[in-house]
């Protein structure tokens, strides 16, 4: 049985940012988040169009739900989603 689209995005996306965590944001590779996610790599560029886009996406939530330790590895490469926000933190 095929898993809720829905659901299946919000997966993917949660294994981006655990992987982020682990490894940094900007290390994850599709691969990886596939592996956690028990998907493939090609749904991940199905739901998500492309790594840089996931990797958005993961900044995105991070930012939202304030997840210091990403806001800050966005920061650190100076991602342009963090501009904003830099003011706030301290590196």
């Amino acid at each position: 049985m095929r898993k809720d689209p829905h659901i299946r995005r919000k997966e993917i996306l949660h294994a981006a940012i655990i992987l982020s965590l682990k490894v940094g944001y900007q290390s994850i590779t599709q691969k990886e988040v596939a592996l956690r996610a028990k998907t493939s790599k090609s749904l991940i560029t199905r739901y998500f169009g492309s790594m840089r886009k996931l990797k958005k996406e993961v900044l995105k939530t991070a930012i939202h739900n304030n997840i210091r330790a990403i806001i800050i590895q966005g920061i650190g490469v100076n991602d342009p989603l963090t501009k904003t926000i830099r003011h706030h933190f301290t590196i």
